[in-house]
């Protein structure tokens, strides 16, 4: 509802974008073994706090929305309104509404709803063919399984409704389960592309769909743009596909395509960045060709806002900025130095649309004066929001000792309580034994300047950006010995991520390599 209501109010800000890149993140922890359906069972008040992750709210979403799509949004409508009024003041359940959506659209609905919040894990539909056909084609697919891990590929079944679209614009639709292909025939000519509400997997390479896509980029619409970047770095992560696709699609995304696209791509360039930490010939390397990606969409951005730029370009901008400073990109640092020394001297100088990204830069690459300066601007401020920005600048620090000194301030007076954790999760992106190390530390008064002490807690998510399987070890022992008071259930998804990124670390990134030496200039369309 919030995203229809945005839509309605501001169809400009592209929010169905926005919509498909939320749910990564829920794809990323639903496609690992250690995962959990979206309807789920707690039994204690610990397990029932852990409810609220990307799987119950984003994947939530993204199945009520390809319901949607699937029965269509007037069948939908209708069919919420018979739910709420049939039930008005009464308890229900999710089979309620389903059965509702079946009577509104007459259509099978109950089978796909729960297959999709009942049972864990994430379809992967193959697209084994696309043939032509008197008056269209044919498209032959069939279901599997998106995992990231051995147990996370063992087969299941759902029914997934699938969108096809032709590019005259015919359609067609159909339900996809289980191994054995299936065909659909498809009118209009022999070409087809995953509609909204749907995620088709580009799982069709060998039918050269990633390839074609690649050389016709310009011509696909933002949606398909955006869904290509993230799903082919989704198949090269899971080991369906080489790592190649994704960058080609990376030197051809068109510099005028919508800032949304190439936000997902920056971040996706940058979450790869984080896999090479540790080596640092081959990083240097993998962030000259982010910089060679990222450059020209940031001459077009630039650093100050255009009149009648799209509502995309803000937020584009304060990813482009941050991606080219881990890049090390030397005009990037040094024009984000230049304003943060003006700012100084006048606050007003520096726009809110880049002060984020500005002083995000800064804290990044901080020697010690920096450090202190940031800190002394933190220290003075009253405003809380402008505190807060001072503060998560210093976390995102790269100097291991300098962060080391952020950690312990995080205790200190001059840290509200409730940004302690906050900070310390920012740390732990870029030094995860670090803070994982400092999270469990008995926080007593012999630690100077803690106002309090406390008992260790154990939260897996600041190890998540380890490669070290001996981190996945020991986030996972002490989650089945910690105290009760200190454990967390989600243990077992802090070791499953952790050895993924270790294996995707010696899988991936040596054909990332291989790719980026083949294509010192990248890939010409």
């Amino acid at each position: 509802m919030e995203a229809k209501a945005v839509d309605h109010l501001h169809p400009d800000w592209n929010v169905g974008l926005d919509e498909a890149d939320s749910r990564e993140g829920a794809f990323a922890l639903d496609a690992a073994s250690a995962t959990h359906p979206i309807v789920q069972a707690k039994d204690t008040t610990a397990e029932t706090n852990e409810i609220g992750d990307a799987i119950t709210y984003e994947k939530g979403a993204a199945v009520v929305r390809m319901l949607e799509a699937y029965v269509g949004p007037d069948n939908w409508r209708e069919g919420v309104r018979a739910y709420m009024k049939e039930h008005a003041y009464a308890n229900t359940t999710h089979d309620d509404l389903y059965r509702a959506m079946e009577a509104a659209a007459h259509k099978p609905v109950m089978q796909i709803a729960r297959d999709f919040t009942l049972q864990a894990g994430a379809p992967l539909i193959a697209v084994d063919a696309v043939t032509p056909a008197a008056g269209g084609s044919t498209v032959t697919l069939h279901q599997g399984r998106f995992g990231l891990d051995a147990p996370s590929k063992a087969p299941k079944t759902w029914h997934v409704p699938v969108n096809l679209l032709a590019a005259n614009g015919a359609t067609a639709q159909a339900v996809i389960a289980g191994p054995q292909p299936q065909t659909v025939a498809l009118p209009g000519p022999s070409q087809s592309s995953p509609t909204r509400g749907d995620r088709l997997l580009p799982h069709a390479l060998r039918a050269g769909r990633v390839p074609a896509a690649c050389g016709r980029a310009g011509a696909l619409g933002p949606y398909d743009q955006l869904v290509l970047i993230r799903d082919s770095w989704a198949l090269a992560d899971g080991g369906y596909a080489p790592a190649g696709e994704m960058l080609t699609l990376a030197t051809r995304l068109p510099t005028d395509a919508d800032p949304l696209v190439w936000n997902a791509l920056a971040d996706e360039l940058t979450s790869i960045d984080l896999l090479y930490e540790g080596l640092p010939e081959r990083q240097a390397a993998f962030r000259a060709f982010g910089r060679r990606v990222l450059g020209p969409q940031m001459a077009k951005l630039g650093w100050e806002p255009k009149p009648g730029e799209p509502a995309g370009a803000k937020v584009a901008r304060e990813t482009v900025i941050g991606a080219l400073s881990v890049f090390d990109d030397p005009a990037v640092i040094a024009e984000a130095r230049r304003r943060f020394a003006l700012f100084q001297k006048d606050p007003s100088s520096l726009p809110a649309g880049i002060r984020d990204p500005v002083l995000n830069a800064v804290g990044l690459h901080a020697d010690a004066a920096d450090f202190e300066a940031l800190r002394a601007l933190a220290r003075a401020s009253t405003d809380a929001q402008e505190k807060e920005q001072f503060l998560y600048s210093l976390a995102r620090v790269r100097d291991p000792a300098l962060s080391a000194k952020l950690m312990d301030l995080s205790l200190t007076p001059e840290v509200p309580p409730s940004l302690a954790p906050v900070l310390l999760r920012i740390a732990a992106g870029r030094h995860p034994q670090a803070a994982y190390a400092f999270g469990l530390a008995p926080q007593g008064a012999a630690r100077r300047g803690v106002r309090h002490a406390q008992p260790p807690q154990h939260d897996p998510g600041l190890a998540r950006t380890s490669s070290d399987p001996a981190m996945a070890d020991a986030v996972h022992a002490f989650a089945r010995t910690a105290p009760a008071a200190g454990r967390s259930t989600s243990g077992g998804q802090g070791r499953g991520r952790i050895r993924h990124r270790a294996d995707v670390r010696a899988r991936v990134l040596p054909e990332v390599d291989a790719w980026i030496a083949a294509n010192p200039q990248g890939v010409k369309a």
